[in-house]
Order: C-alpha cells, then sequence, then structure tokens
C-alpha cells in the first residue's frame, strides 16, 4: 500500500465508471459537466460542452477526427461561367467550371467542396439546398455572414458550402447561383425568405425554376402564408426543422466534414429565430427541402439498356442450325418449337 502517492489509474477508472452511469442513466447534460469538469486528455479539454438537443459527443468526436486530419477533406473554389467562345459571354444555358483558389486570392468569394463530391452527372434530383441570406451589405447589429449548404440526397452528407460575407451582397447572391447551377438545383434551392432580396437575383438571372416551392409540410393548419417561393422559419417550422437536424447528426453526423458547421451546431440556439448561425440554419433548411421533395433521386444509368435497339444477331451452330451470336441455345424447328409449346400451355383449343 502506497501513502500519500496518487493512484491515478484508480482515479480515472472512478471518473469513467461514474460517466457510463450518467449515460446508462440518460442523463446527458451530467455526462457533459463531467467531461468539462474532469477533462482526461487534451480532446476533452477542448471539446464544446455546450448543452442542446444535439448529441454533443457525436459533435465533439467529429470536430477531433476533424482536428486530426493532415489535410482537410474540402477544398475550396472560385467559381466561373463557362464563356461562349463566339458571343464571349455565359452560355445559355449556364455552365459554371470550377478553379482551386489560390492562397493569394479573395478567400471571402468562395465555396467550399468535400474532395471527390463534385456533382454527379448519373443522377438527377441528387441534391438540394439551403440558403440563410442576408439583404445588407454590413450591419452594426449583426455578425451574420450568410450561407449556402448543399446536401447529397443519397448518402445524406454535406458535399459543399459557402461562408461567407463578400463587400457586396450581390457577390454572395452570384456565389449560390453558380454553386445551384453546378450541382443542377432545379427546384431545389429553398431560401429563408426573412431575407428575401436574393429570391429576386435568381429570377433576374432566368433560374426562377431553381427555386424550391414553400414546403408546405412544415406549416400549421392555420398558416397564412401565401408566398410561392422559400420557407419562413416560425416558432411552429423552426422546432421542427430542428428535430430534422438532431435526427441526421445522431444518423449522419460522421459525414459532416466541414469544421465551421461543427462549431456553429454546436453554438446552437434552437429556439431564436434569426441567429448568427447561418451554416447551421442552411443546413436545416437543406434537410426540410430533403424531406419535401417528393421526387426521389435517380440514378439515370441503371435505366441505360445496351444495345437496345439493335436486332438480335445470328451464327451457325455447326450442326445445320443457327444460334444467337455471342451466347444462346441452338434455334428449334417449327415441330421442336410446336412439341414445347405443348409441353408447356398444352394443346391447341
Amino acid at each position: 500500500e502506497l501513502i500519500g502517492v496518487e493512484d491515478r489509474v484508480a482515479a480515472e477508472n472512478w471518473i469513467l465508471e461514474r460517466r457510463k452511469k450518467f449515460l446508462e442513466s440518460g442523463n446527458q447534460k451530467a455526462y457533459n459537466e463531467d467531461l468539462q469538469n474532469n477533462p482526461l486528455n487534451e480532446e476533452e479539454i477542448f471539446r464544446k460542452t455546450i448543452v442542446n438537443n444535439f448529441n454533443t459527443n457525436i459533435l465533439n468526436k467529429q470536430m477531433h477526427e476533424i482536428n486530426i486530419l493532415v489535410h482537410p477533406k474540402w477544398t475550396k473554389y472560385k467559381l466561373e461561367w463557362v464563356i461562349d467562345e463566339k458571343t464571349k459571354v455565359a452560355k445559355i444555358p449556364y455552365e459554371v467550371k470550377c478553379v482551386p483558389l489560390k492562397p493569394h486570392e479573395n478567400q471571402d468569394e468562395c465555396v467550399w467542396i468535400i474532395d471527390g463530391e463534385l456533382p454527379s452527372k448519373a443522377f438527377v434530383n441528387k441534391y438540394c439546398s439551403g440558403i440563410d441570406s442576408y439583404d445588407i451589405n454590413e450591419s452594426k447589429e449583426s455578425k451574420s455572414l450568410g450561407a449556402m449548404l448543399v446536401l447529397d440526397r443519397v448518402t445524406k452528407m454535406p458535399v459543399a458550402a459557402i461562408r461567407c460575407r463578400p463587400q457586396r451582397r450581390e457577390v454572395f447572391y452570384e456565389l449560390c447561383i453558380k454553386l445551384s447551377v453546378l450541382y443542377k438545383l432545379i427546384g431545389n434551392v429553398l431560401i429563408d425568405i426573412a431575407n428575401g432580396v436574393i429570391l429576386t437575383h435568381f429570377e433576374n438571372a432566368g433560374l426562377r425554376h431553381y427555386l424550391a416551392d414553400r414546403p408546405r409540410k412544415f406549416e400549421s393548419e392555420k398558416s397564412e402564408q401565401s408566398h410561392e417561393k422559400g420557407v419562413r422559419l416560425t416558432g411552429f417550422s423552426k422546432p421542427r426543422m430542428v428535430s430534422l437536424m438532431e435526427t441526421h447528426i445522431e444518423d449522419y453526423g460522421h459525414l459532416i466534414w466541414f469544421p465551421a458547421l461543427i462549431s456553429e451546431l454546436g453554438n446552437y440556439d434552437e429556439v431564436e429565430i434569426g441567429s448568427d448561425n447561418d451554416l447551421a440554419d442552411a443546413y436545416g433548411i437543406a434537410l426540410m427541402q430533403d424531406i419535401s421533395c417528393e421526387i426521389r433521386p435517380k440514378n439515370m444509368e441503371e435505366n441505360v439498356v445496351k444495345n437496345r435497339f439493335e436486332l438480335t444477331q445470328f451464327e451457325d451452330d455447326g450442326k445445320g442450325g443457327l444460334r444467337r451470336k455471342g451466347g444462346g441455345g441452338t434455334l428449334k424447328d417449327i415441330q421442336e418449337d410446336s412439341d414445347l409449346m405443348w409441353d408447356m400451355f398444352g394443346p391447341p383449343q
């Protein structure tokens, strides 16, 4: 027996056992407070312990996974219109190309895209997005940056994001339009109409058909809303949006690779309407659109039948008969065909 010497192993085991009991009893708040007051390692020292209904443990674990990466899983791009060589203006219909952003270029005018997650050409209706915009170039009352998030509706991974506040709001609007065109978000751009000037920007660009319809699934029966496009976050719709966020974090939190989104979710105010957690709001709005869009993603390559319109080719089977070229049985003569049909369906009536 050691007198006057700390038993670190026993103390650590005691702390871990206490935490286990908190989790088994469902006392998430006590568990998080214990992590904050009795950290056992560097990861726990710097973890967030703000308690809301989001699974803080999943968010903290994912932030740790992000922090230990040698290189982020995403790349910054600037988006440019593809120019028509004849007219010297943007091609119609619009096309967008991605150019990796260089360190010396403006970091406030770019998009983030997960590596390997540029838009898939095989699918249609594969992506949806949410936008939390702003109408004023500079605001003394808000730190809001404006944000857009693109969600893969098949994997449920957030694959692209905008989170910046360029000097002019029109630059932000243009970034959102370009990202929408890049991912072919036709009918799947859901925008919070609390700052709805951006809707007019889409319409003026001839892209009204990119805007998502008002998601009626998130309205009360007594709702008097009459706008056609976009969503209004209210005391009725926001709790339902937050519920979607909670579920997505539980099921797909390990697919969130944007640290800014993890950070905002950790600080998220579930009650406040019009918070400064713009990327988190854009994430929630994208989830609303995923639920609201009744047309599911479709893999067009699955419907491609090779040689659909080519006639069957035949070759000599070496026995005086014919067989399908490339394989297949020998064709039967008329009597054999008759006998086969008789066996299968009985004699003719």
